[in-house]
């Protein structure tokens, strides 16, 4: 079972890169600039969620992404555990490549977080300096803070892609009809993905369905 959710999760992932490095035009140094937001759990004790973390690899190994920063968010575990996991694997990832990782930033610890982070801050930063595709693996809180704070740089988005949604009635089997999942990442902030919806940024769902 293990090795069958790591496998529709790779295929998910990217299927949601690929959607986005095709549509997208690319910088000066011909790659798109990226920024990631994520609530990995790996390294998590004994059952580890890796979803997260194996886009994480594939937008670093991929050769024509340029992530400039990703961000934390509460979501498949608490915030701190999900920043513990993201900076470890950022770790990981730079002692074996040998060169720097992207700059990890703290997000929301909750549906009701007021902004007030580092996560939204530098987004908004890098925004103001390039226009960016956001590829949104969890809630999307950080997000909707940044509508709310800099709704003028929120504008300088030029996709969203957000691994969410599904149809009405859909179930997300896994292996058995005793075995779904959820659409996690919209019912942990529902008035988040409304607050997007509304600010008419162009906006991606990848469904869990899409790596089927």
């Amino acid at each position: 079972m293990g090795n069958r959710l790591t496998q529709l999760a790779r295929f998910l992932l990217g299927a949601a890169f690929c959607l986005f490095v095709t549509s997208e035009p690319a910088s000066a140094d011909g790659r798109l600039p990226v920024w990631i937001d994520a609530d990995p759990a790996c390294f998590v004790e004994k059952v580890a969620d890796v979803d997260d973390c194996w886009a994480l690899l594939l937008a670093l190994e991929a050769p024509g992404l340029r992530v400039v920063g990703v961000s934390s968010s509460f979501g498949n575990v608490d915030l701190p555990t999900a920043h513990m996991s993201a900076g470890r694997f950022l770790r990981h990832w730079s002692k074996a490549r040998g060169r720097p990782a992207p700059p990890l930033f703290r997000g929301a610890a909750g549906p009701n977080d007021d902004g007030r982070t580092a996560a939204v801050a530098e987004l908004a930063a890098a925004l103001g300096r390039d226009r960016l595709t956001l590829l949104a693996l969890g809630p999307l809180t950080n997000l909707a803070r940044l509508v709310d704070r800099h709704p003028t740089l929120a504008t300088r988005l030029q996709r969203v892609v957000a691994v969410m949604g599904r149809r009405p009635g859909e179930v997300f089997l896994t292996g058995g009809p005793a075995l779904h999942v959820h659409d996690l990442n919209l019912i942990k902030d529902p008035s988040a993905v409304a607050s997007v919806l509304a600010s008419g940024i162009p906006l991606v769902l990848t469904p869990f369905s899409a790596g089927r």
